[in-house]
């Protein structure tokens, strides 16, 4: 009973290390790529340093990399999270446990929801100077982009109240504190600036 115990305390820490790198640092990484290191993202200067270094790291591929490993580390962590509960009867019965049960849902749904990307543009009219977007691309681009947000500020959440309700060390807490508003922070400024000043 004390080793199947200790090994429980084990995977307690293991579940912690595995989503918090899965989710806050992988998925993060991933969509500050796709969002940020893009022409015309933020500035929209051909030739700018920002052309150059889409042209050169690829951030596409940067995020679907990124979001693959995060994955990888999500389910390790779930592994971990059903371990330790294991013979205990606390499967899904707290807040924690059915907050993350329904990231890892939204996760695996966008994951299936990437694969499914309309075209891009639509065919340019006698006349058109521009490639226009398709209707579709907008609304997927709209979805993907809102349930991208939803599991990392989610997810984040979820993880500060445990923090608290386990306490956690006080710099732990306000690491990943920081962490946070500096993402929420990021994610005002770019849906103001892709959604609204574009």
């Amino acid at each position: 009973m004390g080793v199947t115990l200790y090994f429980q305390d084990e995977a307690r820490v293991a579940h912690s290390i595995f989503m918090w790198l899965g989710i806050c640092l992988c998925f993060t990484i991933g969509i500050l790529s796709t969002r940020t290191i893009t022409k015309k993202a933020f500035v929209p200067v051909k030739g700018s340093a920002f052309w150059k270094l889409e042209e050169k790291f690829k951030p596409h591929c940067f995020h679907v990399t990124f979001q693959v490993i995060g994955f990888v580390f999500v389910v390790l962590g779930a592994g971990m999270a059903y371990y330790q509960t294991e013979g205990r009867q606390e499967h899904l019965e707290t807040y924690h446990s059915k907050a993350g049960a329904l990231t890892i849902i939204v996760i695996i749904l966008q994951f299936f929801f990437a694969l499914c990307r309309p075209q891009k543009y639509r065919t340019k009219l006698p006349g058109e100077n521009i490639m226009t977007k398709t209707c579709c691309r907008k609304a997927w681009e709209f979805c993907h982009h809102f349930f991208g947000s939803f599991i990392i500020i989610g997810a984040m959440l979820n993880i500060m109240w445990q923090m608290r309700k386990l306490g956690s060390p006080t710099s732990l807490q306000v690491l990943h504190t920081g962490w946070f508003l500096f993402w929420l922070l990021f994610e005002v400024f770019f849906y103001l600036h892709y959604y609204c000043c574009r």
